[in-house]
Formats: C-alpha cells, sequence, structure tokens
C-alpha cells in the first residue's frame, strides 16, 4: 500500500477562499459606489449653494 503524503489545498479551501474575496470586492465596490454618489451631491450642494457669488 501506497502513501499519499501529498501537501496543499484543497478545492474546497481554495473556493471558500474565492467565495470571501468575491463578497469583500462586492462590499468594497458598493462602498465606494456610495462614497462618490454623496461625493457629487455634495459637490452639486456647495455648487448651488454658492452660485450667485460664482456668476
Amino acid at each position: 500500500m501506497k502513501m499519499n503524503n501529498e501537501s496543499g489545498r484543497s478545492m474546497v479551501e481554495m473556493l471558500g477562499v474565492l467565495a470571501i474575496i468575491g463578497v469583500l470586492s462586492i462590499g468594497g465596490i458598493a462602498g465606494y459606489t456610495i462614497a462618490m454618489n454623496r461625493y457629487r451631491a455634495n459637490e452639486i450642494i456647495d455648487t448651488a449653494a454658492n452660485w450667485p457669488l460664482s456668476v
């Protein structure tokens, strides 16, 4: 009988890591999108508040 002493990661472990990375990436993209929308809204509000001065 031959012993199998292979080392490394199993397919299930690799899929788990890939799933975690995917979830974190989606969260990061969603957070970035929300932050950019807030930035654009604040820019519009700031421009509108200072409109008579900038003309």
